[in-house]
């Protein structure tokens, strides 16, 4: 037995679950139905589709991380309360491929609930809107889609470094509300120990902005959301880039390679702190 054996077997009982499909059924249809309101209630094909562009990332974005967490936070823990992790460590397999092939699983699992629920919410775009080009909103669910990879390995990660399936609806819950909320306030807080006040105006000091590119949703935004215009100065979404928040030139950090090696750190890591974790217990 290794990795890709835990993977394909973790996987293969998922697709058994009536629960993963419900949730594919309810992301699918919330982001079908998200999608295709602007086109039912405003009149004028280009207001109407890039309405409808926003409220597919709004749905699928809000979707995304609860899906992710769900599907990760109790995969190890919950294992070792049934007593499944004995049998598989009674084998001849490694904690690390425990780790690894149950990250993996719910990665896949994550990309497909998710997945399908952008290509719903892509053909309702296609069948609803006159003005589409499918380049751009194809780029944002891909984006929304690489955020739950990094929710997945979170919640597993999570699941890893803990006893109980109590302490990963903790663990989950925490990482959820400081990657989704909290996050932003942490530059600030930053900035008000070091220059005494909040910053003002438009404009950070660039170490600054890059603790908010830190954030792997920023980081993926930066590369997919915010690349379009008419994204940054939406009606209901203003996705600025990360280096709009700096004057001048922008800085090695803030470059979009920069942005994807944020993107692999916050993929790789995790696994690594729960291998390490779950090794030590």
């Amino acid at each position: 037995m290794n990795w890709h054996y835990i993977a394909q077997t973790d996987l293969r009982e998922l697709s058994r679950s009536k629960l993963i499909w419900l949730a594919t059924a309810i992301v699918a249809g919330l982001c079908g139905l998200g999608t295709a309101v602007p086109a039912l209630v405003t009149d004028g094909s280009g207001l109407s589709y890039t309405l409808g562009v926003e409220t597919l990332f709004i749905t699928l974005g809000t979707v995304v991380p609860f899906v992710a967490l769900g599907l990760g936070y109790r995969v190890i823990a919950g294992a070792r309360e049934s007593g499944t992790m004995r049998f598989l460590l009674g084998l001849p397999n490694r904690r690390l491929d425990v780790v690894l092939g149950m990250a993996l699983s719910r990665v896949a699992a994550t990309i497909g609930v998710t997945g399908i629920g952008g290509v719903v919410g892509l053909l309702v775009l296609v069948g609803l809107y006159d003005s589409t080009s499918l380049g751009p909103p194809l780029l944002v669910v891909v984006g929304l889609v690489t955020v739950g990879v990094v929710y997945a390995v979170v919640g597993v990660a999570i699941s890893a470094s803990v006893d109980s399936s109590t302490g990963a609806v903790g663990g989950a819950f925490g990482a959820y509300v400081v990657l989704f909320f909290f996050w932003e306030r942490i530059p600030q807080a930053v900035y008000w120990l070091v220059n005494g006040s909040f910053p003002s105006g438009d404009t950070r000091p660039g170490w600054s902005a890059f603790l908010t590119r830190l954030n792997p949703g920023t980081a993926i935004g930066d590369l997919t959301v915010a690349r379009f215009e008419w994204m940054r100065n939406a009606e209901y979404v203003s996705v600025r880039q990360t280096s709009d928040l700096i004057e001048g030139d922008v800085p090695f950090y803030l470059s979009e390679p920069a942005g994807v090696v944020v993107v692999l750190i916050w993929i790789v890591a995790p696994i690594i702190v729960g291998y390490w974790s779950f090794r030590n217990r």
